[in-house]
């Protein structure tokens, strides 16, 4: 029987989307790191973040096979310098061979005790519409949200969660859209709205209790962001909003999730130069999310 090397190390790069497509979906030997762990319990397993998203260490922080997170930061040349900073861990790609002959797991995020709690005060409330109403270049504003959320409170009986979390994140001049200034970017997500119905979490739990809330909505609304990407996964009915820039993105890119999104029966992602005004960008989220 073969026996792996007793410290394993996995890159992890670019945005949270990017991340969790490739946890969940693209790059299978995650499946088999359970397995591993519990076949060989001493093995060490480290994850190398280069992400412009400050939230890497906190999405594994109880992942029972994962021993260590190392935050770099992003960067261009992210696998590279990873490496750098992953002497002694043998790097996970030269035991894919021997990872396939383990038992697969699918993935999933793992929430602690108090995780639990708050997924569980959701859930148990009945069928919700997952909203990340936040973004970098977001194509509809804040405030165009509210009337959505009434109406599909009060007319198609949906409760609401709204996801967010302010932060400062990392990245090159012009990394993660034409007005990024690059370095240091603060990103504020906060919602003051309530009413009966809605669930506001917007900087009240963490990423992982976001991620499993979203892996399980009903639906997904909002913009472009890690959390469409786990509702694509899953098969979540999704409606996008996103800024006309998105469409070169969509046409050119050929590994990234979008262009597949964008040809899903169950996603529909409108650009905001192709509605008339925001209350018709708002009708069609509803018509759409509301069959």
């Amino acid at each position: 029987m073969f026996r792996f090397p007793s410290k394993i190390w996995l890159p992890a790069g670019g945005g949270l989307g990017d991340i969790v497509r490739c946890y969940l979906r693209d790059e299978p030997h995650w499946g088999y790191l359970k397995t591993l762990h519990e076949q060989q319990p001493d093995i060490k397993i480290k994850v190398v973040s280069t992400s412009h998203n400050p939230e890497v260490p906190a999405l594994f922080k109880h992942t029972p096979f994962i021993d260590e997170v190392k935050e770099l930061g992003w960067m261009m040349d992210g696998r590279t310098v990873a490496a750098s900073e992953a002497h002694g861990y043998t790097p996970i790609s030269s035991i894919i061979s021997h990872l396939q002959n383990l038992r697969h797991f699918p993935p999933e995020f793992y929430l602690d005790e108090e995780d639990k709690k708050i997924y569980d005060s959701i859930v148990s409330k009945g069928r919700y519409i997952f909203v990340h109403p936040f973004a970098i270049r977001a194509a509809l504003p804040l405030e165009e949200f509210i009337p959505m959320f009434d109406r599909l409170i009060d007319e198609h009986g949906f409760n609401i969660v709204v996801i967010g979390a302010s932060h400062t994140r990392t990245a090159r001049k012009g990394a993660i859209g034409p007005h990024d200034p690059g370095g240091k970017l603060f990103v504020k997500e906060e919602l003051t709205y309530e009413r009966p119905g809605l669930f506001n979490l917007a900087n009240k739990c963490n990423v992982r209790t976001a991620m499993q809330l979203c892996a399980t909505a009903d639906r997904f609304l909002g913009h472009c962001s890690c959390y469409n990407i786990v509702a694509w996964i899953k098969g979540i009915k999704s409606f996008i909003f996103s800024p006309p820039d998105q469409k070169l993105f969509l046409a050119t890119s050929r590994t990234h999730a979008w262009p597949l999104i964008d040809r899903l029966p169950w996603c529909k992602n409108v650009f905001s130069d192709e509605w008339t005004s925001p209350r018709d960008a708002a009708n069609q989220a509803i018509q759409f999310l509301g069959e």
